[in-house]
């Protein structure tokens, strides 16, 4: 069982640490994981005990601990990253450096985390509170310029092509974005740079750089109108300032631009309208690990058969990766009780938190036991 990253790629997490991809998840006991900051180059981690593990594990058709997210899409039938890349980058001859500068975000999506966005820290606490999640090592943290040095020594260090990935946080609200965009600007490399973004910043210095380097951009979209406004948890950056953002962004030398869409119970009724209003741009469905009880089939049955049959009008050529099929089967599975349960639990409180409404956003989500539910933590 080969895996593309493990000879050809780097990941740098939000805080600094140094693993195979950015959906590698384990615990720096477990894999000795090192980090940026202390360390004098990523050459060195890149061949340290801790990524050749990874490797000889996988050459011997042993899944790593570190790798059960790629192993679970696979066994849901779900195209996973490792094959996604193994079929596309093998033949590109290219490596690539995936590198979370920062997890500054100005929103705070309902799947999302402290981790990855500084905005969720008080929601997360009250949750936690309520015996709702988990706590996560929140911190407020932005590499540093001699850590982008770091990365740019790394991508120097062969000839080769290299693909780029830059993620947040947010990473067009970070203040070491600009210097990083200007570092791999001077690079010999031939550089191809995948930027991830909500939409919601436009800043003065990036039309210059989309003159100078190649840029794919991701737009994080995850709904329309209300249902975009409700996921993000934001009342300042709506999908109104997005989508005008996405018209600026349009007019500039991208070489291309697409979305991302994070299907959940949420937000999967608006997948189709998405599709509509963007239909000349490929949708990158995008299926969530966690928190559970988000995950599609977290939903009274009575309401699968609709949400199914609107799915099945999307027509192929618009998702990206992902047949809708794949979307269904999740759809599919039964729905667990308890999960749901947390679910309702925790839509209610975030609501209440929030000042929002799911069942106005997403009456599809309960049934009238669950309303009353809701509606018992949400009020009271």
């Amino acid at each position: 069982m080969k895996c593309f990253f493990t000879d050809n790629a780097i990941t740098v997490y939000t805080d600094g640490s140094v693993v195979p991809c950015c959906r590698f998840v384990s615990t720096e006991l477990e894999y000795n994981i090192q980090n940026i900051e202390p360390t004098k180059s990523l050459v060195d981690i890149k061949n340290s005990d801790t990524f050749l593990k990874v490797k000889n594990d996988l050459t011997n058709n042993i899944w790593p601990s570190g790798c059960k997210r790629c192993k679970r899409d696979e066994q849901l039938g779900i195209s996973s990253r490792r094959q996604i890349y193994n079929e596309n980058h093998f033949k590109k001859r290219v490596r690539v450096a995936d590198i979370a500068i920062g997890n500054f975000c100005n929103l705070k999506c309902i799947m999302c985390n402290s981790f990855c966005s500084t905005q969720w820290v008080n929601d997360e606490k009250m949750l936690l509170e309520n015996g709702i999640g988990h706590q996560q090592n929140s911190f407020n943290k932005i590499i540093s310029n001699e850590s982008i040095d770091k990365i740019i020594d790394w991508i120097e260090s062969e000839e080769t092509a290299v693909e780029v990935e830059i993620k947040g946080g947010e990473p067009l609200a970070l203040p070491n974005s600009k210097y990083l965009f200007e570092r791999l600007s001077s690079v010999k490399n031939n550089i191809t740079v995948v930027l991830t973004t909500n939409g919601t910043f436009f800043p003065d210095w990036f039309p210059q750089m989309c003159e100078k380097i190649k840029i794919y951009m991701s737009l994080s979209i995850d709904g329309i109108n209300e249902v975009y406004d409700y996921v993000r948890g934001s009342e300042k950056y709506s999908y109104e300032l997005f989508y005008n953002n996405v018209q600026k962004f349009l007019k500039l030398p991208l070489v291309r631009i697409n979305f991302n869409y994070v299907v959940q119970n949420t937000n999967i009724h608006h997948l189709k309208l998405c599709t509509e209003i963007f239909n000349d741009k490929f949708v990158n469905v995008i299926f969530l690990n966690n928190p559970k009880w988000l995950q599609l089939w977290n939903m009274p049955e009575e309401s699968k058969a609709a949400i199914k049959e609107d799915l099945n009008t999307i027509p192929k050529s618009y998702l990206k990766y992902y047949k809708i099929d794949a979307v269904i089967k999740n759809i599919d599975n039964p729905c667990n009780k308890e999960e749901y349960s947390t679910f309702i639990k925790f839509s209610a409180l975030l609501d209440k938190s929030r000042n929002k409404n799911l069942p106005v956003i997403a009456p599809h989500l309960f049934t009238k036991d669950s309303l009353d539910e809701y509606n018992k933590y949400r009020y009271t």
